[in-house]
């Protein structure tokens, strides 16, 4: 039999052809604005290859049948480095196209005439401008601008009546930058998906005119491995097409569930092309996940919890928020679903094709590139150091890592530097905090510099021991690391000295002071029995007489002893249950009390909380829009950190995430309340004149105890809250002790005074 030709199109947009199949809702929703008057643009978006140009394609053929529109199709992507006058004036010849006898030569310059020039042509029909890729033109700042300023100024002043707009992006328009956005505010957007498993199906069924025949099981296959994705569908069936007629059948092939597990291999291989320019459509944090995900257990589903765990497994030890964030954008680009609370890829086809492409040790490389000013400082500092100019390289580095800390490139070229200039103890902790996430990269540089730390001379026997055991650690097969730890476990002999007095394993100073003072009493105590008894009878006394006197005398210490150790006790519980009584904060209430040099600098500390708190994030924030913070720190259990400002506003955050992060804590760290000027937050600001007023939020984890943040100036409870109630107690016993020492030492002496 003849062979017929293949029905399925692949690279080529199947508007307005029997290939387009659903739609809908996507459509129903277009002409529902081109009809009315009170709108004039919607937006269409979805992921790359989902068929967003098919779509404009067949709403440019249904308008031109209906007879009372003119639809324009556009394609920005070609023009995404052109100047905003030459995209207005091709524009306008794509137009005039559709119009005889227009002219369509802009007045220069082209963005200040094309406006009127719409204005006047005046065609008799409503003019429908179908723009395709239209997030091309957000490819620089300065081109964002212009263009997007312009197309909103033009939905602002033109007729809805008369002209509209189709928008087709290839992201979520929130997801687009600040100036974008802003055009999108006002205009209805519609989510272009996966294809419903009955339209899918009609896909698949394209053949059954052109002697295909499938199995019910075979077209089920194919729904499993594609899931709706037009395209992925396309290329799959088209590929089962090419080998159902490799020989050239006499009759027409009947497809089965092993004629799509063969072309599964080649549709990957023939599709890379597609694949590599949808995977382009990620951002780098949605790469990591999509690619651990993609990675870990096939088609089943996996909690978020699981996720983290392949996320650590895979040197990615810390979810930063982009990545946190990362699952719910792949959702939205229908990447991936939930199911039971759990996560799965929706597209199997692509899952293979990241799995056998994309593997996550390749791709968490690409957390370098999670922020583009940190790439762009990263090269100059290169450029410096490759000129020897290593203190400003450093520098430069330093403010890549506060940007970007999971930046690879710039933590090895800092440590290198450090090494250099022999400064080992700082690029042994930049190392340590690479190894967190990219250890082979970081493992054998940290190795040797921890090396070099054990063999200097100022590192005495304990440091050497800790820092061969680190080696160890990394290495367990580290030769040299093995000899001299053993040698310095070897047992040295200590001279014995019999005299040597014995000390009380953890005896406080206190209780050794009250131990001192008895004593001493007891001893000028015993010198004036000794005395009164010698006075009183010069005889010597019989020994059983003697004997009856040291048991009363020792029973007498005894009761002493546990007498003072009894009031102390008594002044730790009363101290304890009277502690918030007298410094009493209000419920659901941390106190955080400022201080200022009067100049440039203010501190924020925690003094106090009515409980003890544990938070998910706390938002410190100047009262001011014109002065800017030079540089912020948040000390949290003597360890600092820097902050950096959010993005659009005047707040710095301290959230657990980033606490894990900066200091290095594990998964069971707990973002705690401190005092005793443990929770500090410092500002140092240009120097201002007037006093400045902070106010803070706070969040728990469970949101539903949020406490009442509350800044006042230093006052008592600093000087207070820096004693603990146990502190306070053994003051209150100290006292006590000598109140009634006093008391008893006035009694002897009055006792004294009648002999």
């Amino acid at each position: 039999m003849e062979q017929p030709k293949n029905p399925y199109v692949i690279g080529n947009s199947v508007g307005n052809s029997s290939a387009f199949v659903g739609r809908d809702d996507v459509l129903r929703d277009v002409l529902s604005v081109v009809r009315h008057d009170d709108q004039n643009a919607i937006v269409l978006f979805g992921q790359r290859r989902i068929g967003k140009t098919s779509v404009l394609r067949e709403l440019e053929a249904r308008l031109s049948k209906e007879g009372d529109c003119l639809p324009v199709f556009f394609d920005l992507q070609d023009h995404a480095k052109q100047s905003l006058g030459q995209v207005l004036q091709t524009l306008a010849n794509k137009i005039s196209e559709r119009l005889p006898n227009i002219n369509s030569n802009l007045a220069s310059p082209p963005e200040q005439n094309f406006q009127t020039w719409l204005a006047k042509i005046s065609p008799e029909k409503k003019l429908v401008m179908l723009l395709d890729e239209f997030d091309a033109m957000a490819s620089s700042q300065q081109q964002t601008t212009k263009f997007f300023t312009y197309l909103r100024d033009l939905l602002e002043n033109l007729d809805k009546k008369r002209i509209n707009f189709v928008l087709a992006v290839g992201r979520n328009a929130t997801d687009l930058n600040e100036i974008a956005g802003s055009l999108f505010k006002s205009i209805l957007s519609k989510r272009v998906s996966l294809l419903k498993y009955e339209d899918t199906v009609k896909v698949i069924h394209l053949a059954k005119e052109n002697n295909l025949r499938w199995s019910k099981e075979a077209v089920k296959h194919a729904w499993q491995k594609t899931n709706g994705h037009p395209f992925i569908t396309q290329c799959l069936c088209y590929t089962v097409w090419n080998t159902a007629y490799d020989n050239e059948p006499i009759q027409a092939p009947e497809i089965t569930l092993e004629h799509v597990d063969k072309a599964i291999p080649d549709t990957l291989e023939k599709s890379e092309s597609a694949f590599e320019w949808l995977w382009g459509g990620l951002a780098p944090a949605e790469r990591v996940i999509a690619s651990a995900l993609a990675g870990s257990t096939g088609r089943e589903p996996i909690t978020e919890a699981q996720l983290t765990s392949v996320l650590q497994k895979g040197v990615v030890r810390v979810m930063i928020p982009k990545l946190q964030n990362a699952p719910h954008l792949l959702k939205k680009w229908d990447l991936i679903e939930p199911i039971d609370g759990k996560y799965r890829f929706r597209v199997e086809l692509l899952r293979l094709w990241i799995v056998e492409n994309k593997p996550l040790y390749e791709v968490q490389k690409e957390l370098d590139n999670l922020n583009p000013t940190a790439c762009k400082l990263y090269e100059n500092a290169n450029s410096l150091y490759e000129e020897h100019f290593e203190e400003d390289a450093l520098d430069l580095l330093n403010k890549v890592i506060r940007i970007n800390q999971f930046h690879a490139e710039a933590h090895k070229l800092l440590a290198n530097i450090l090494v250099e200039k022999n400064r080992f103890k700082e690029a042994c902790e930049k190392l340590e905090k690479l190894y967190t996430f990219r250890p082979f990269e970081a493992l054998n540089l940290l190795i040797d510099v921890l090396l070099r730390l054990a063999h200097q001379s100022d590192c005495d026997q304990e440091e050497q021991c800790r820092r061969y055991k680190r080696i160890l650690e990394l290495e367990p097969e580290h030769q040299e690391a093995q000899r001299k730890l053993q040698e310095l476990s070897m047992p040295r002999e200590q001279p014995h000295n019999d005299d040597a007095p014995t000390t009380i394993p953890g005896q406080s100073s206190v209780l050794k002071g009250m131990l001192s003072e008895l004593q001493e009493l007891e001893q000028k105590q015993e010198r004036k029995e000794r005395e009164l008894s010698e006075n009183q009878s010069p005889k010597k006394q019989p020994k059983k007489q003697q004997t009856k006197q040291q048991d009363n005398h020792l029973k007498d210490k005894i009761l002493t002893f546990f007498k003072w150790v009894f009031v102390l006790g008594m002044a730790l519980v009363l101290s304890y249950f009277s502690y918030n009584h007298f410094i009493s904060i209000p419920k659901d209430t941390i106190i955080l009390e400022v201080e200022t040099d009067g100049v440039s600098t203010y501190s924020l500390t925690g003094v106090g909380s009515d409980k003890p708190y544990s938070f998910e994030s706390v938002i410190i924030s100047p009262v001011s829009d014109n002065i800017m913070a030079k540089r912020a720190t948040f000390k949290y259990d003597d360890q600092a950190i820097e902050l950096t400002k959010n993005p659009g506003t005047n707040d710095y955050t301290v959230s657990k995430n980033l606490l894990q992060q900066e200091l290095d804590k594990d998964s069971h760290f707990v973002f705690a309340f401190l005092d005793n000027a443990r929770f500090v937050f410092s500002f140092e600001f240009e120097t201002i004149k007037t006093n400045l007023e902070f106010k803070c939020q706070i969040s728990t984890p469970d949101n539903k105890n949020v406490p009442y943040c509350k800044i006042r100036e230093k006052g008592y409870l600093s000087l207070f809250y820096a004693i603990p109630w146990w502190g306070i107690g053994s003051i209150i016993g100290v006292l006590l002790i000598f109140i009634l020492q006093l008391f008893s030492g006035w009694k002897h002496w009055k006792k004294d005074d009648k002999f």
